[in-house]
């Protein structure tokens, strides 16, 4: 893994929505386990740690037979106590990432077709 990248993901601070309220929290890299194309980034910070006490977010990248591959979330966490309830805004927050994520590598995907196109077809008419 590229280590300017591993740098920009352990000093990253996340904000978004969960529960109708916005959430803030820092997260860093726990452990990379490139075999299993896996990275586990812990998240903390006060609105985290208030809640939680282990909430850890697994990527994981699973290769499928035609070259492509799919993206597993998992997260791990540990409540601090019975009236916290389970992170559900949290997954969905991770998601809608997901999703976003692919709207935007589908585009680019057909914007890399359209020019290789272009360009044979270019190729064609000289």
């Amino acid at each position: 893994m590229d280590h300017e990248l591993l740098i920009f993901l352990t000093r990253t601070m996340i904000l978004f929505w969960t529960d109708g309220k916005v959430v803030t929290c820092q997260e860093k890299i726990e452990s990379v386990d490139e075999k299993n194309k896996s990275i586990v980034f812990k998240l903390f910070g006060e609105d985290i740690d208030n809640q939680f006490k282990v909430f850890n977010l697994i990527f994981q990248a699973i290769e499928k037979n035609d070259g492509s591959a799919a993206i597993k979330w998992s997260v791990e966490y540990q409540r601090a106590n019975e009236e916290v309830h389970p992170p559900y805004g949290y997954m969905e927050f991770c998601n809608k990432c997901t999703k976003d994520i692919d709207d935007y590598l589908f585009k680019e995907e057909d914007k890399a077709k359209n020019y290789e196109e272009n360009t044979k077809k270019k190729e064609i008419r000289v």
